[in-house]
Parts: structure tokens; sequence; C-alpha cells
């Protein structure tokens, strides 16, 4: 989800493509997680009953074997039952 800044509609479509019970796993780097608000569309979603989140993680390490420069980051990792398409 790095490279994807339309969190809401991207999954939000990705709900629509996956089975009622199906499950949506995604990762997104903690610097992006905060700035585009996915807490909240976590959130939004579980709301309108499109989904029902299974997982939220912490921060957790992102590429803790990569170069320099990433390997400071963490990612959040999401796991969701698809409710509804």
């Amino acid at each position: 989800m790095t490279y994807v800044p339309q969190v809401r509609e991207c999954w939000r479509e990705f709900c629509r493509v996956v089975a009622p019970g199906g499950v949506i796993v995604v990762t997104q780097r903690e610097d992006h997680w905060v700035g585009r608000g996915c807490n909240r569309v976590v959130d939004e979603l579980a709301a309108a009953g499109v989904w029902e989140p299974l997982l939220v993680s912490g921060v957790e390490p992102y590429l803790p074997d990569g170069p320099e420069d990433l390997a400071a980051l963490g990612v959040h990792y999401l796991v969701a039952r698809v409710l509804t398409t």
C-alpha cells in the first residue's frame, strides 16, 4: 500500500472484488498509516458493514535487513473479513 495514496478507495475496491467471507491482508508503512488516516478508514469501513477487522497490528519491522534508510521504518498489518461487496 506504500505506493497507493487513495487508501479508502483501494480498500473499498478490495472489498468489492473479494467474496463475502473472504479475507483481505495488507501492509502499510507507519509513516503512511498515520498520514493517510488508515485507522479512520478501518473504522469507517467497519461501521458501514463493509468488513470486520480481524487484526490491526502495532508497528512491526518493515525491512529489518534492508537498506539503512528503510530499516528504521515500521509497518502495520491489517487483516479484515469482507462482509458485503
